[in-house]
Parts: structure tokens; C-alpha cells; sequence
């Protein structure tokens, strides 16, 4: 008798593990859609004052013998057309929600960071390159960004141009405070600028 009742036992201790190993693959489409977006991270920055923060905690963690003295972050009016293509070499905005600029306010130095918060389905690799080969390094007087660096934090494209060194602290902190928000950061792609 003591032999049945342990055979039983162990019988159903065996089913309960089976059972607990299969687990319940029934999902609700939102569980789904919740783990796609938990998988995929962070895809935009929601607003300029998400961005500024994002600049401010960028710019906490960079010496400032690194960067120009008084940096301001301001967000360009996409209706001014000239202003954005002197600031990024861009012309057709159709496909982005927001750009701001990050730049001293009185410098000869060159430099100048610009991130852009696209729509949903962009086609940001070629919003980044056309930047890349748009952006004018020499817009200031007398200077010339020795570097242009410009990633993919999610969605969104995040671009420095600046001295080679500065250039790379500078992405590399910023891709830091991207992933510290859970944005996917890609590979960036860069470009020397003859001096």
C-alpha cells in the first residue's frame, strides 16, 4: 500500500514539473505588444524638454576644458526652413517631429551638436546621411569642425561636429545617457573634415 500511494505521489509531482516547465503560452496581444516595445527600448525622445534634460545629463559627465563655455539648448522652428538647413543641411522635414541644437552662445570654436526626433517610420538612415553629407562644418568664421560624428538612438539621430577628440567624449557620453534610457544605440557613422 505505502508503495502505491508514493508511485501516485510521484505521479503528480512529475505532471506539476511538466506542467511548470511548459508554462502558459497564452498571451494577450497588449502582453505581446508590451514585451515587443520592453525588447526594443526607448524609440524617441518625446519633447524638447526631454531633449534639453537629455543634454543637461549629457553634458554632466563632460570635463569642461572639453567643451566651449556658455552652451544653450534650443529647439529650431521647423517652419524656418533657412535656420534648419544652417544649422543641419537638411531640407525636407516631413519626416521629423523636432530638432534642437546644442551650441555656445558666443564662441570661435566649432562646434555644434543636433538631435533629431523623427516620426514613426522614417527612414532615418537617410535622414542621418543626408545630414552627414549636408551639414556644413565650416559654417562658422574662421573655424572648421575637425570631425562629424551621427548615431541612432532608437529612432531618433543624435550628431556632434566638432574637435576630433571633443567630437568622440562627446558621442560617447551621449550614447551613455541613450542607453542608460533604454534607446538601442547603433554604430555611428563619422567623417574627417580637412582642416
Amino acid at each position: 500500500m505505502k508503495k502505491k500511494i508514493a508511485f501516485v505521489l510521484m505521479a503528480v509531482m512529475l505532471t506539476g514539473a511538466v506542467t511548470a516547465c511548459g508554462g502558459n503560452t497564452d498571451r494577450t496581444s497588449d502582453e505581446v505588444q508590451t514585451q515587443t516595445q520592453e525588447e526594443q527600448g526607448m524609440v524617441h525622445l518625446g519633447s524638447a524638454e526631454e531633449v534639453a534634460a537629455f543634454m543637461d545629463e549629457m553634458y554632466a559627465n563632460i570635463p569642461t576644458d572639453m567643451i566651449p563655455m556658455s552652451l544653450a539648448t534650443m529647439e529650431l522652428d521647423l517652419q524656418d526652413i533657412d535656420t534648419v538647413s544652417y544649422h543641419t543641411g537638411l531640407t525636407d522635414l516631413s519626416q521629423i517631429d523636432g530638432i534642437a541644437i546644442s551650441e555656445p552662445m558666443m564662441s570661435s570654436v566649432a562646434y555644434s551638436v543636433v538631435y533629431i526626433r523623427t516620426k514613426d517610420g522614417a527612414d532615418v538612415e537617410q535622414i542621418r546621411q543626408t545630414l552627414m553629407d549636408n551639414v556644413n562644418p565650416a559654417k562658422w568664421l574662421c573655424v572648421t569642425a575637425e570631425k562629424q560624428v551621427a548615431g541612432l538612438f532608437g529612432d531618433d539621430i543624435f550628431f556632434v561636429m566638432a574637435a576630433a577628440d571633443t567630437a568622440d567624449l562627446v558621442y560617447e557620453e551621449a550614447a551613455k545617457v541613450a542607453e542608460a534610457r533604454t534607446m538601442k544605440v547603433g554604430e555611428p557613422l563619422e567623417k574627417t573634415n580637412p582642416m
